[in-house]
């Protein structure tokens, strides 16, 4: 349902929302993660830009949501930034 999708959203939302405000300073978005993708290439980049990557991103997607929803005919969609 519309409601579920957007409560399980605004969870998301608010645990990234979470995530940045426990950071002590700005040190800790400059601590580089190393992973690999799914060609098993190892990858390195610092917590800053992925999390950057992660907003813009996310931007795409609401807009895609935005855009079904109204295909579905829903009139009355929230704000979704």
């Amino acid at each position: 349902s519309t409601e579920a999708l957007l409560a399980d959203w605004h969870s998301a939302s608010d645990a990234i929302v979470a995530f940045v405000e426990k950071q002590y300073n700005d040190r800790a978005f400059a601590h580089v993660v190393e992973y690999r993708d799914l060609k098993r290439a190892v990858h390195k980049t610092p917590v800053g830009a992925v999390l950057q990557h992660v907003f813009h991103h996310s931007a795409y997607h609401r807009g895609q949501i935005v855009a079904m929803l109204r295909a579905l005919g829903q009139t009355r969609i929230p704000r979704t930034d």
